[in-house]
């Protein structure tokens, strides 16, 4: 079953990538990501673990996620009917997102797909979470005001799925500083260093933790705060530094890939000009970021820099990083519209569009060589 569901799923990205603006592919796009969210129930201690909740009625401290799985339970409905609801409300959310943003939604689907899709599955709650930040980023970007407001909403939503969205308020901070003024950027990458370094001599005297210990209760998060008990127990966690090292790496490959082509999309925007574009793209040209919109995007992907420090407490704080990475699909996505009428820019699309998929299986072999169990989800497709 493995070998199946892993050869159609290369078919339907080839495929994809191949027709991205066609109505068939997003139809076989959404249909297998469907499929294997809603029948894979196996493999994933993670996953196990929902089951075990969902069943005894462990309920936490996620409000929304509890809310669901009460509402399967009181129509009757089983651990896969839940995940059926979960996997309706994600496609949905990242589906209305990506129709906003890029006429390559397909596109878009199948990098999801290669990662972070198979941990969304196994984290239902950071999954569901994350595609609801992606909604929200999308939504103060393509705000002409970058209104913080509903931002803000959108995040609190995100954090009765999963408490940890609340790092996504840091994000907010791209409006401290006028995007249109001169070294307005060299001011940022001064403040989020200097965050960097906060947080890091907050992690040397174990001062997190002390901070963390008035603002949760839940103790299952507050180990990973708890950097000196981490030391001084030895634990396997701290002694993992290979693990941190290639979360380290991940993170900074992600980074460069959207430095690439956001120099390369503000560059080709610039040459060719706004009223020329709004001429020659017609209906395509809403998919086009404007400067200020790279900008913002560019200082959201500078702060995703201060989770760094925490790579150090425990490697699956990757994740925070992993989430945000659609918003990187989409702009790849939108760099290839802008390709749609010039050669050169055409050419550049292309390689940006191999890298992110070489960089996208990167991670999926990086998370699958680290959790183990990318074969064995796939294995245990069941419908029952």
């Amino acid at each position: 079953m493995a070998l199946f569901l892993l050869t159609a799923g290369v078919a339907v990205t080839g495929y994809t990538i191949k027709n991205k603006n066609k109505s068939l592919a997003l139809c076989f796009a959404l249909l297998y990501l469907f499929l294997i969210y809603t029948f894979c129930n196996g493999g994933s201690p993670d996953l196990d673990i929902y089951k075990l909740i969902f069943e005894k009625g462990l309920y936490g401290d996620s409000f929304l996620t509890d809310a669901l799985m009460n509402l399967t339970k009181l129509l009757g409905g089983n651990f896969i009917v839940f995940k059926l609801v979960c996997a309706t409300v994600t496609l949905v959310i990242a589906f209305i997102t990506l129709k906003k943003t890029t006429p390559y939604v397909a596109l878009v689907l199948v990098l999801y797909l290669i990662f972070p899709f198979f941990d969304s599955i196994a984290q239902i709650k950071n999954g569901l979470m994350g595609i609801v930040v992606c909604y929200g980023i999308v939504q103060f970007i393509c705000d002409k005001k970058h209104k913080i407001f509903r931002y803000i909403l959108i995040i609190l939503i995100a954090a009765l799925i999963q408490p940890t969205a609340l790092f996504y308020l840091s994000f907010i901070l791209v409006k401290l500083f006028n995007i249109q003024k001169k070294n307005s950027n060299i001011k940022f990458i001064t403040l989020v260093i200097a965050i960097i370094l906060l947080i890091m001599l907050c992690i040397q005297f174990n001062l997190l933790y002390s901070i963390a210990r008035k603002l949760i209760k839940n103790e299952k998060y507050l180990v990973y705060f708890n950097f000196e008990a981490m030391k001084n127990g030895l634990t396997d966690e701290m002694l993992n530094w290979k693990g941190k090292v290639s979360t380290i790496i991940c993170h900074l490959f992600g980074y460069f890939l959207f430095r690439l082509i956001y120099i390369s999309y503000k560059t080709d925007v610039q040459k060719i000009g706004y009223e020329a574009l709004r001429a020659q793209y017609g209906k395509y040209y809403k998919f086009i970021l404007n400067r200020e919109q790279l900008e913002i995007l560019n200082r959201i992907f500078l702060i995703s820099f201060i989770i760094i420090p925490f790579y150090f407490f425990n490697p699956t704080y990757l994740r925070l990083f992993k989430n945000i990475l659609l918003i990187l699909y989409i702009v790849v996505s939108q760099y290839l519209v802008l390709g749609t009428n010039n050669r050169v820019i055409k050419a550049k699309s292309k390689k940006y569009l191999a890298l992110t998929v070489c960089y996208a299986i990167f991670m999926l072999f990086m998370s699958s060589y680290s959790q183990g169990y990318f074969f064995e989800g796939l294995n245990s497709f069941s419908v029952f």
